[in-house]
């Protein structure tokens, strides 16, 4: 009886160890993984940070009108949207926003995959550009999507987050959307949590009642003429939860030239 106590004692002792080095691989493993996965985006972060310091220094070195032909319309460009378009010929208009670290220039590809994870440089990056929904083109600009990432280090759309507390949100109504050398406003009426099933998401009206509808269902003023929508992921949530940011453009033009133009 006492042999076999001992054998049984043995074989528990073995079958912990066991256990017990296979869950410390395996911690080992994770560890390792989410220490690499860390790594990864503190390079995505630091070259997307080192990106966006080079663009706006272009942008605050540029003053001079150049001509050039635009994918939307043939203007006199800026020298912003020259440099701009040297080095990405997607590149479609630069947005900012007071009191955010929101300053960028925004794209729009032939989808909308090519910039989730790829920088306005063309340059792989888990952080992507700031994008153009790609079917906003010709007529269909009365509601304008620009997607970025959420990151948490305050990149790309990581400071959307800010508009959701009130009294930030009344010190910092306005987005600015500059492009073809003009500057135009937004004055944001919106910024909430939601899904990507919401009525923000809508392109497509086929008249002004189809759009004066729109603006009635998502609160725009009554008097909004053109919408223009920013979009993120949220930190907590679930995967079709969306931060939307809407603003009203305080003027009655179309920004990107008139849509006969536009391609």
């Amino acid at each position: 009886m006492a042999g076999e106590k001992k054998v049984k004692n043995f074989f528990r002792r073995a079958l912990f160890t066991t256990v017990l080095l296979v869950a410390t691989a395996v911690a080992g493993v994770i560890s390792v993984f989410f220490i690499l996965h860390f790594m990864a985006d503190s390079n995505d972060y630091r070259a997307a940070r080192a990106e966006n310091v080079s663009l706006r220094e272009i942008a605050a070195e540029t003053e001079a009108g150049l001509p050039l032909e635009s994918e939307y319309t043939i203007v006199q460009l800026s020298a912003l949207d020259t440099e701009m378009f040297q080095i990405n010929p997607d590149y479609v208009c630069w947005i900012s926003i007071n009191g955010t670290r929101i300053d960028h220039p925004v794209v729009r590809g032939s989808d909308n995959d090519t910039y989730i994870y790829t920088s306005f440089y063309g340059e792989p990056n888990n952080l992507g550009a700031l994008f153009l929904d790609y079917r906003n083109r010709r007529d269909n600009f009365s509601n304008i999507i620009i997607y970025g990432h959420n990151s948490l280090q305050g990149e790309m759309f990581g400071d959307l987050h800010l508009l959701l507390d009130d009294q930030f949100l009344d010190e910092n109504r306005i987005i600015t959307i500059t492009v073809n050398g003009r500057t135009f406003e937004y004055e944001i009426f919106s910024a909430r949590v939601t899904d990507v099933y919401d009525p923000a998401y809508t392109l497509y009206f086929s008249s002004i009642n189809d759009f004066n509808e729109f603006a009635y269902e998502i609160n725009a003023p009554v008097h909004a003429t053109g919408i223009l929508t920013l979009s993120t992921c949220v930190d907590e949530g679930d995967i079709d939860d969306r931060l939307v940011v809407q603003g009203f453009s305080l003027s009655n033009e179309c920004i990107f030239g008139s849509p006969e133009n536009s391609r």
